[in-house]
């Protein structure tokens, strides 16, 4: 079976070091029964497992928004690469636009579809920028960094390029219909060459995103996440080779929609445990200061 590795509490001895979840402040030396002489967040929380529970919940929400967004984006493209899969290969054969009615239809559908993709390009990078925002109480160069710092490297690199090779067949497109000049060869090595550059971040973003899935599973931890991510690494590669068939590319959509399904679940079960500790915790302190006074 394969098992990811599970935080375990640290070691009763202090002398390793432990950061500040709060700040990243160096705490080795530190108390146990102290505070964090920069942001005063008790020692003892930063010694608990290094798991996503026992963080910040400013950063374990952003986590739980970017999982939400970047769920809802695949759903978006899924939905609309299916839209168009059923009226190409099942609308159209069977005479489904022959009548007037029918057509509008189909274009109500496709401009639904075009919008769902804009949407999706929109809130996908946003969604993963905020799912790898750095926890502060980690080691810059600690375990997951790596990855995280590579997906947004490539989600910078992807959205720059796609937005340059708009720019470009835009700006020709303008210079067509006003002064009649054409797409010359220059331009058009320029923007597929841009293209091809995204498309290369894009793979190693995809991977980089799978890695990082992997090791944010252990601190979840979800053992089904860890898996369905290991899984992800080598279907999504394969469906990008058959892209030129809807179906793979389809159920690797429905696998992967189903594991941003299950992170963003699991961060808003998080999400709400630490609501309500917040709030027993301030009732309990409210009901002291009365029992005080």
């Amino acid at each position: 079976m394969d098992q990811p590795p599970i935080p375990q509490p640290f070691a009763p001895n202090f002398d390793s070091q432990h950061r500040c979840i709060g700040c990243g402040y160096d705490l080795t030396g530190s108390p146990r029964d102290g505070v964090c002489p920069e942001c005063g967040i008790p020692v003892a929380q930063s010694l608990r497992p290094d798991l996503i529970e026992y963080r910040l919940p400013a950063y374990v929400r952003r986590l739980h928004r970017g999982a939400g967004m970047a769920r809802n984006a695949v759903g978006l493209m899924t939905g609309s690469i299916a839209s168009v899969f059923i009226f190409q290969f099942v609308a159209i054969p069977i005479g489904f636009v022959s009548s007037t009615a029918a057509r509008m239809f189909v274009v109500a559908i496709s401009l639904l579809a075009f919008v769902a993709s804009l949407a999706s390009l929109v809130t996908y990078p946003i969604g993963w920028w905020l799912l790898t925002s750095p926890d502060p109480g980690r080691d810059a160069d600690g375990a997951g960094q790596t990855s995280r710092r590579l997906v947004r490297l490539t989600l910078i690199v992807t959205a720059s390029a796609t937005a340059t090779a708009f720019a470009s067949v835009g700006g020709m497109s303008i210079a067509n219909a006003a002064y009649g000049v054409g797409l010359n060869s220059m331009a058009a090595v320029l923007t597929y060459g841009v293209l091809f550059a995204a498309l290369i971040a894009a793979a190693v973003q995809f991977y980089a995103c799978m890695v990082y899935l992997r090791w944010l599973a252990q601190r979840l931890p979800n053992v089904d996440v860890y898996r369905r991510a290991k899984w992800m690494m080598w279907l999504g590669p394969l469906c990008l080779v058959c892209s030129c068939f809807a179906i793979p590319t389809l159920v690797a959509l429905a696998i992967y929609y189903s594991l941003m399904y299950r992170v963003h679940k699991d961060l808003a079960r998080i999400c709400l445990v630490q609501e309500q500790s917040q709030y027993q915790q301030a009732y309990i302190a409210s009901r002291d200061e009365d029992s005080g006074a």
